[in-house]
């Protein structure tokens, strides 16, 4: 969870394939919540 105003979850992070995904918390929208995820290789 972040704060309305924390936009640094949204950067790019160099060398990596993220999907940030947000939704703010109800009743009273005082938070955040950010769920991130990275692109990787499947392995066999």
């Amino acid at each position: 969870m972040v704060s309305p105003d924390n936009v640094e979850v949204m950067n790019a992070v160099k060398g990596k394939d993220i999907v940030t995904l947000q939704t703010c918390t109800l009743p009273d929208y005082v938070d955040r919540i950010v769920v991130q995820g990275e692109l990787v290789e499947e392995s066999a």
